[in-house]
Protein backbone atom coordinates (compact mmCIF):
# COMPACT_ATOMS: atom_id res chain seq x y z
CA UNK A 1 0.00 0.00 0.00
CA UNK A 2 2.77 2.58 0.32
CA UNK A 3 4.46 1.57 -2.56
CA UNK A 4 0.98 2.40 -4.24
CA UNK A 5 1.01 5.80 -2.60
CA UNK A 6 4.66 6.76 -3.31
CA UNK A 7 4.45 5.38 -7.34
CA UNK A 8 1.57 7.98 -7.65
CA UNK A 9 3.05 10.29 -5.64
CA UNK A 10 4.35 12.38 -8.94
CA UNK A 11 1.39 12.33 -10.83
CA UNK A 12 -0.45 13.52 -7.51
CA UNK A 13 1.88 16.30 -7.27
CA UNK A 14 1.56 17.55 -10.92
CA UNK A 15 -1.95 17.97 -11.04
CA UNK A 16 -1.85 19.69 -7.43
CA UNK A 17 1.00 22.20 -8.63
CA UNK A 18 -0.92 22.87 -12.50
CA UNK A 19 -4.60 23.26 -10.34
CA UNK A 20 -3.12 25.60 -7.85
CA UNK A 21 -1.16 27.77 -10.60
CA UNK A 22 -4.90 28.16 -11.66
CA UNK A 23 -6.14 29.47 -8.43
CA UNK A 24 -3.34 31.60 -7.67
CA UNK A 25 -3.76 33.07 -11.46
CA UNK A 26 -7.33 33.96 -10.81
CA UNK A 27 -7.00 35.11 -7.50
CA UNK A 28 -3.58 37.47 -8.28
CA UNK A 29 -5.63 39.40 -11.08
CA UNK A 30 -8.62 40.14 -8.34
CA UNK A 31 -5.83 41.48 -5.53
CA UNK A 32 -3.70 43.21 -7.67
CA UNK A 33 -6.39 46.05 -7.87
CA UNK A 34 -6.35 45.87 -4.18
CA UNK A 35 -2.38 45.70 -4.07
CA UNK A 36 -2.50 42.77 -2.06
CA UNK A 37 -0.70 40.13 -4.55
CA UNK A 38 2.02 39.45 -2.56
CA UNK A 39 -0.27 37.78 -0.59
CA UNK A 40 -1.20 35.31 -3.53
CA UNK A 41 2.83 35.22 -4.08
CA UNK A 42 3.75 34.19 -1.21
CA UNK A 43 0.99 31.48 -0.81
CA UNK A 44 2.45 29.96 -4.15
CA UNK A 45 5.61 30.00 -3.36
CA UNK A 46 5.23 28.66 0.30
CA UNK A 47 3.10 25.53 -1.34
CA UNK A 48 6.01 25.09 -4.41
CA UNK A 49 8.44 24.64 -1.13
CA UNK A 50 5.89 21.68 0.10
CA UNK A 51 5.60 19.93 -3.01
CA UNK A 52 9.57 20.00 -3.39
CA UNK A 53 9.76 18.71 0.06
CA UNK A 54 7.76 15.63 -0.83
CA UNK A 55 9.15 15.21 -4.40
CA UNK A 56 12.87 14.82 -2.48
CA UNK A 57 10.80 12.35 0.26
CA UNK A 58 9.83 10.51 -2.45
CA UNK A 59 13.55 10.13 -4.17
CA UNK A 60 14.65 8.94 -0.76
CA UNK A 61 12.02 6.39 -0.48
CA UNK A 62 12.80 4.64 -3.48
CA UNK A 63 16.59 4.61 -2.41
CA UNK A 64 16.03 3.37 0.84
CA UNK A 65 13.29 0.84 -0.50
CA UNK A 66 16.19 -0.40 -3.06
CA UNK A 67 18.82 -0.56 -0.13
CA UNK A 68 16.59 -2.17 2.59
CA UNK A 69 13.76 -4.51 1.88
CA UNK A 70 12.45 -4.55 5.13
CA UNK A 71 12.60 -0.99 5.79
CA UNK A 72 9.83 0.57 7.73
CA UNK A 73 6.53 1.34 6.01
CA UNK A 74 4.39 2.61 8.97
CA UNK A 75 7.12 5.22 9.12
CA UNK A 76 6.89 6.47 5.34
CA UNK A 77 2.95 5.91 5.49
CA UNK A 78 2.77 8.24 8.55
CA UNK A 79 5.79 10.98 6.88
CA UNK A 80 3.15 10.56 3.27
CA UNK A 81 0.30 11.47 6.11
CA UNK A 82 1.96 14.86 7.21
CA UNK A 83 2.60 15.81 3.40
CA UNK A 84 -0.95 14.86 2.51
CA UNK A 85 -2.08 17.27 5.62
CA UNK A 86 0.20 19.91 4.60
CA UNK A 87 -0.50 20.14 0.79
CA UNK A 88 -4.37 19.94 1.69
CA UNK A 89 -3.90 23.11 4.69
CA UNK A 90 -2.37 25.09 2.13
CA UNK A 91 -4.77 24.35 -0.54
CA UNK A 92 -7.89 24.82 1.95
CA UNK A 93 -6.72 27.56 4.53
CA UNK A 94 -5.36 29.55 0.99
CA UNK A 95 -8.81 29.57 -0.59
CA UNK A 96 -10.58 30.41 2.35
CA UNK A 97 -8.47 33.60 3.36
CA UNK A 98 -8.78 34.38 -0.03
CA UNK A 99 -12.57 34.61 -0.76
CA UNK A 100 -13.28 37.73 1.04
CA UNK A 101 -11.08 39.68 -1.32
CA UNK A 102 -12.22 38.30 -4.51
CA UNK A 103 -15.79 38.59 -6.72
CA UNK A 104 -18.71 35.85 -6.51
CA UNK A 105 -17.75 34.43 -9.25
CA UNK A 106 -14.25 33.82 -8.53
CA UNK A 107 -15.54 32.51 -5.62
CA UNK A 108 -17.39 29.68 -7.20
CA UNK A 109 -14.70 28.84 -9.25
CA UNK A 110 -12.00 28.67 -6.30
CA UNK A 111 -14.83 26.27 -4.97
CA UNK A 112 -15.14 24.16 -7.31
CA UNK A 113 -11.70 23.94 -7.87
CA UNK A 114 -11.56 22.35 -4.65
CA UNK A 115 -14.04 20.15 -5.17
CA UNK A 116 -12.10 19.19 -8.18
CA UNK A 117 -9.01 18.59 -6.22
CA UNK A 118 -10.58 16.70 -3.56
CA UNK A 119 -12.44 14.30 -5.90
CA UNK A 120 -9.06 13.75 -7.75
CA UNK A 121 -7.03 12.81 -5.18
CA UNK A 122 -9.00 9.60 -5.38
CA UNK A 123 -6.77 8.11 -8.28
CA UNK A 124 -3.42 8.98 -5.93
CA UNK A 125 -4.54 8.11 -2.20
CA UNK A 126 -7.53 5.78 -2.44
CA UNK A 127 -5.72 2.67 -1.18
CA UNK A 128 -5.16 4.24 2.21
CA UNK A 129 -8.89 5.47 3.76
CA UNK A 130 -6.79 7.09 6.60
CA UNK A 131 -4.70 9.45 4.35
CA UNK A 132 -7.64 9.69 1.83
CA UNK A 133 -9.86 11.26 4.40
CA UNK A 134 -7.76 12.88 6.33
CA UNK A 135 -6.77 15.17 2.80
CA UNK A 136 -10.22 15.67 2.06
CA UNK A 137 -11.18 16.76 5.54
CA UNK A 138 -8.35 19.20 5.67
CA UNK A 139 -9.05 20.54 2.38
CA UNK A 140 -12.73 21.66 2.64
CA UNK A 141 -13.32 22.05 5.79
CA UNK A 142 -12.13 25.54 5.83
CA UNK A 143 -13.98 26.77 3.38
CA UNK A 144 -16.94 25.19 4.86
CA UNK A 145 -16.31 27.09 7.71
CA UNK A 146 -15.94 30.41 5.84
CA UNK A 147 -19.34 29.86 3.86
CA UNK A 148 -20.93 28.97 7.57
CA UNK A 149 -20.00 32.32 8.84
CA UNK A 150 -21.35 34.42 5.99
CA UNK A 151 -25.05 34.24 7.00
CA UNK A 152 -26.16 34.23 3.58
CA UNK A 153 -28.86 31.47 2.38
CA UNK A 154 -27.13 30.13 -0.81
CA UNK A 155 -23.96 30.29 1.51
CA UNK A 156 -25.86 28.02 3.82
CA UNK A 157 -26.59 25.84 1.06
CA UNK A 158 -23.54 25.40 -0.38
CA UNK A 159 -21.68 24.69 3.09
CA UNK A 160 -24.19 21.74 3.38
CA UNK A 161 -23.86 20.62 0.00
CA UNK A 162 -20.19 20.48 0.61
CA UNK A 163 -19.73 18.64 4.05
CA UNK A 164 -22.90 15.95 2.21
CA UNK A 165 -20.06 15.65 -0.64
CA UNK A 166 -17.11 14.68 2.08
CA UNK A 167 -19.38 12.16 3.71
CA UNK A 168 -20.61 10.43 0.31
CA UNK A 169 -17.03 10.69 -1.08
CA UNK A 170 -15.65 9.31 1.81
CA UNK A 171 -18.10 6.58 2.29
CA UNK A 172 -17.06 5.54 -1.53
CA UNK A 173 -13.43 5.32 -0.81
CA UNK A 174 -14.37 3.78 2.12
CA UNK A 175 -16.17 0.86 -0.13
CA UNK A 176 -13.13 1.10 -2.98
CA UNK A 177 -10.52 0.53 -0.50
CA UNK A 178 -11.77 -2.42 0.77
CA UNK A 179 -12.92 -3.76 -2.75
CA UNK A 180 -9.33 -3.01 -3.53
CA UNK A 181 -7.51 -5.15 -0.32
CA UNK A 182 -10.31 -7.97 -1.42
CA UNK A 183 -9.00 -7.70 -4.70
CA UNK A 184 -5.53 -7.95 -4.30
CA UNK A 185 -5.84 -11.15 -1.40
CA UNK A 186 -7.44 -13.19 -3.79
CA UNK A 187 -5.49 -12.00 -6.71
CA UNK A 188 -2.34 -12.73 -5.42
CA UNK A 189 -3.31 -15.53 -3.09
CA UNK A 190 -1.33 -17.88 -5.57
CA UNK A 191 1.64 -15.74 -5.83
CA UNK A 192 2.44 -16.29 -2.27
CA UNK A 193 2.51 -19.69 -2.69
CA UNK A 194 4.70 -19.01 -5.70
CA UNK A 195 7.14 -17.10 -3.96
CA UNK A 196 7.45 -20.01 -1.33
CA UNK A 197 8.38 -22.16 -3.91
CA UNK A 198 10.83 -19.86 -5.04
CA UNK A 199 12.38 -19.32 -1.38
CA UNK A 200 12.87 -22.94 -1.84
CA UNK A 201 14.16 -22.97 -5.64
CA UNK A 202 16.87 -20.63 -4.27
CA UNK A 203 18.11 -21.87 -1.41
CA UNK A 204 18.56 -25.38 -3.14
CA UNK A 205 19.27 -24.89 -6.30
CA UNK A 206 20.78 -28.44 -7.59
CA UNK A 207 17.41 -29.71 -6.78
CA UNK A 208 15.49 -27.73 -8.70
CA UNK A 209 13.19 -30.65 -10.54
CA UNK A 210 12.73 -32.32 -7.03
CA UNK A 211 11.55 -29.59 -4.61
CA UNK A 212 9.53 -28.17 -7.89
CA UNK A 213 7.63 -31.88 -7.65
CA UNK A 214 7.59 -31.89 -3.44
CA UNK A 215 5.69 -28.62 -3.78
CA UNK A 216 3.10 -29.64 -5.69
CA UNK A 217 2.68 -32.99 -4.46
CA UNK A 218 1.70 -34.98 -1.64
CA UNK A 219 3.80 -37.14 0.45
CA UNK A 220 1.11 -39.22 1.52
CA UNK A 221 -1.20 -40.77 -2.08
CA UNK A 222 1.28 -39.17 -4.58
CA UNK A 223 -1.04 -36.91 -5.45
CA UNK A 224 -1.20 -33.34 -6.07
CA UNK A 225 -1.67 -31.11 -3.75
CA UNK A 226 -3.65 -28.08 -2.11
CA UNK A 227 -1.74 -25.73 -3.55
CA UNK A 228 -1.26 -27.33 -7.34
CA UNK A 229 -5.22 -27.53 -7.31
CA UNK A 230 -5.33 -23.77 -6.70
CA UNK A 231 -2.99 -23.21 -9.67
CA UNK A 232 -4.57 -25.47 -11.89
CA UNK A 233 -8.19 -24.19 -10.59
CA UNK A 234 -7.03 -20.58 -11.90
CA UNK A 235 -5.26 -21.39 -14.97
CA UNK A 236 -7.88 -23.37 -16.21
CA UNK A 237 -10.87 -20.67 -15.39
CA UNK A 238 -8.93 -18.14 -17.03
CA UNK A 239 -8.49 -20.21 -20.13
CA UNK A 240 -11.89 -22.11 -20.46
CA UNK A 241 -14.50 -20.02 -23.30
CA UNK A 242 -17.47 -18.02 -21.68
CA UNK A 243 -20.54 -19.79 -21.44
CA UNK A 244 -18.93 -23.23 -20.96
CA UNK A 245 -19.53 -25.36 -17.56
CA UNK A 246 -16.47 -26.51 -15.20
CA UNK A 247 -17.17 -29.39 -12.41
CA UNK A 248 -15.11 -29.34 -9.36
CA UNK A 249 -15.72 -32.54 -6.74
CA UNK A 250 -15.21 -32.84 -3.08
CA UNK A 251 -14.58 -36.06 -2.01
CA UNK A 252 -14.08 -37.00 1.94
CA UNK A 253 -13.54 -40.33 4.12
CA UNK A 254 -17.13 -40.28 6.42
CA UNK A 255 -15.16 -40.45 9.85
CA UNK A 256 -11.64 -40.62 8.95
CA UNK A 257 -10.40 -39.41 12.15
CA UNK A 258 -12.32 -42.23 14.28
CA UNK A 259 -10.53 -45.06 11.93
CA UNK A 260 -7.01 -43.71 12.46
CA UNK A 261 -8.03 -43.89 16.25
CA UNK A 262 -9.29 -47.54 15.73
CA UNK A 263 -6.92 -48.76 12.94
CA UNK A 264 -3.76 -46.85 13.42
CA UNK A 265 -1.87 -44.02 11.53
CA UNK A 266 -0.07 -46.62 9.23
CA UNK A 267 -4.03 -48.13 7.85
CA UNK A 268 -4.95 -44.83 8.07
CA UNK A 269 -2.39 -43.59 4.96
CA UNK A 270 -2.95 -46.68 3.51
CA UNK A 271 -6.82 -45.92 3.07
CA UNK A 272 -5.53 -42.72 1.79
CA UNK A 273 -3.10 -44.18 -1.03
CA UNK A 274 -6.41 -47.05 -2.14
CA UNK A 275 -8.98 -44.29 -2.00
CA UNK A 276 -6.39 -42.22 -4.26
CA UNK A 277 -5.78 -44.60 -6.87
CA UNK A 278 -9.45 -46.16 -6.91
CA UNK A 279 -10.21 -41.79 -7.81
CA UNK A 280 -6.82 -41.94 -10.23
CA UNK A 281 -8.26 -45.01 -12.12
CA UNK A 282 -11.69 -43.15 -12.93
CA UNK A 283 -9.81 -39.99 -14.72
CA UNK A 284 -10.97 -40.28 -18.58
CA UNK A 285 -8.83 -37.12 -20.06
CA UNK A 286 -5.24 -35.76 -19.12
CA UNK A 287 -7.12 -32.62 -18.28
CA UNK A 288 -8.73 -33.76 -15.44
CA UNK A 289 -7.36 -33.48 -11.89
CA UNK A 290 -7.70 -35.25 -8.98
CA UNK A 291 -5.55 -33.95 -5.57
CA UNK A 292 -5.63 -34.17 -2.12
CA UNK A 293 -6.30 -31.14 -0.28
CA UNK A 294 -6.33 -31.84 3.82
CA UNK A 295 -6.76 -34.61 6.10
CA UNK A 296 -9.35 -37.15 4.21
CA UNK A 297 -10.51 -34.70 1.53
CA UNK A 298 -9.98 -34.87 -2.18
CA UNK A 299 -10.85 -33.10 -5.12
CA UNK A 300 -11.29 -33.66 -8.29
CA UNK A 301 -11.40 -30.92 -11.25
CA UNK A 302 -13.29 -31.99 -14.48
CA UNK A 303 -13.43 -28.79 -16.80
CA UNK A 304 -14.56 -31.17 -20.22
CA UNK A 305 -17.20 -33.10 -18.43
CA UNK A 306 -20.92 -32.17 -17.96
CA UNK A 307 -23.29 -32.66 -15.04
CA UNK A 308 -24.51 -36.26 -15.82
CA UNK A 309 -20.83 -37.52 -16.93
CA UNK A 310 -19.33 -36.11 -13.80
CA UNK A 311 -21.87 -37.82 -11.54
CA UNK A 312 -21.36 -40.91 -12.84
CA UNK A 313 -18.00 -40.95 -12.86
CA UNK A 314 -18.07 -40.67 -8.70
CA UNK A 315 -20.68 -43.06 -8.17
CA UNK A 316 -17.97 -45.75 -10.03
CA UNK A 317 -16.04 -44.16 -7.55
CA UNK A 318 -18.20 -44.95 -4.72
CA UNK A 319 -19.05 -48.40 -6.03
CA UNK A 320 -15.17 -49.52 -6.09
CA UNK A 321 -14.57 -48.97 -2.71
CA UNK A 322 -17.57 -49.81 -1.23
CA UNK A 323 -16.79 -53.45 -3.42
CA UNK A 324 -13.21 -53.69 -1.56
CA UNK A 325 -15.48 -53.61 2.05
CA UNK A 326 -12.70 -52.13 4.13
CA UNK A 327 -14.21 -52.43 7.70
CA UNK A 328 -14.70 -49.91 9.49
CA UNK A 329 -16.34 -50.01 12.80
CA UNK A 330 -16.33 -46.59 14.11
CA UNK A 331 -18.22 -45.64 11.14
CA UNK A 332 -21.83 -44.24 12.24
CA UNK A 333 -22.56 -43.98 8.48
CA UNK A 334 -21.82 -47.50 7.20
CA UNK A 335 -20.46 -50.56 8.56
CA UNK A 336 -17.07 -50.08 6.14
CA UNK A 337 -15.37 -47.22 4.94
CA UNK A 338 -17.62 -44.72 2.80
CA UNK A 339 -16.98 -41.45 1.17
CA UNK A 340 -19.54 -37.95 1.00
CA UNK A 341 -19.14 -36.24 -1.94
CA UNK A 342 -20.03 -32.69 -3.24
CA UNK A 343 -19.90 -31.78 -6.65
CA UNK A 344 -19.90 -28.30 -7.73
CA UNK A 345 -21.18 -27.26 -11.55
CA UNK A 346 -20.46 -23.51 -12.64
CA UNK A 347 -21.15 -21.78 -15.93
CA UNK A 348 -18.79 -19.49 -16.81
CA UNK A 349 -19.62 -15.90 -17.04
CA UNK A 350 -17.99 -12.58 -17.18
CA UNK A 351 -16.73 -13.41 -13.29
CA UNK A 352 -14.12 -16.01 -12.97
CA UNK A 353 -14.31 -16.45 -9.38
CA UNK A 354 -12.27 -19.62 -7.90
CA UNK A 355 -13.62 -18.52 -4.74
CA UNK A 356 -17.57 -18.87 -6.07
CA UNK A 357 -16.90 -22.35 -7.68
CA UNK A 358 -14.89 -23.75 -4.42
CA UNK A 359 -18.17 -22.31 -2.44
CA UNK A 360 -20.70 -23.89 -4.55
CA UNK A 361 -18.35 -27.21 -3.99
CA UNK A 362 -18.24 -26.89 -0.25
CA UNK A 363 -22.03 -26.62 -0.04
CA UNK A 364 -22.60 -29.96 -1.66
CA UNK A 365 -19.88 -31.21 0.88
CA UNK A 366 -21.33 -29.69 3.81
CA UNK A 367 -25.24 -30.45 2.80
CA UNK A 368 -24.35 -34.65 2.40
CA UNK A 369 -22.23 -34.32 5.83
CA UNK A 370 -25.26 -32.79 7.49
CA UNK A 371 -27.76 -35.29 5.64
CA UNK A 372 -25.50 -38.38 7.13
CA UNK A 373 -22.86 -38.57 5.13
CA UNK A 374 -22.21 -41.47 2.77
CA UNK A 375 -23.94 -39.88 -0.10
CA UNK A 376 -23.66 -37.90 -3.16
CA UNK A 377 -24.95 -34.00 -3.37
CA UNK A 378 -24.83 -31.98 -6.40
CA UNK A 379 -24.73 -28.17 -6.41
CA UNK A 380 -24.84 -25.95 -9.34
CA UNK A 381 -25.37 -22.01 -10.37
Amino acid sequence: MVRFLYDRLPGGLSSTLIVSSVAAFLVYFELVLQGLQVWVVGWFILLCLVLLSRYILLLRFRQVESRLPGFDSQQWHRIFLIGAIMTGAFLGFGVAFAMPYVTKNVQVMLHLILLGVSVGAIAFLSTSLVIYVTYLVVTLTPITIWLLTNNRLDYYILSFMTFYLMMVISIAVRHMNRMIRDSQYYRFENQLLIDDLKGLLDNVSDSKKTLEKIAVTDDVTGLSNYRSFRMQLESMLQSVRQGASVCVVKISIDYFSEYNLLYGQEAGDELLRQVARIIESNLTSDRQLVSRLRGAEFALLLPDLDLQSAQAMVEQVVDQLRNRKIEHRNSRADSHVSLSIGLGLKTIGRSRSAKQLLQLVDQALRSASERGRNRIEVVKN
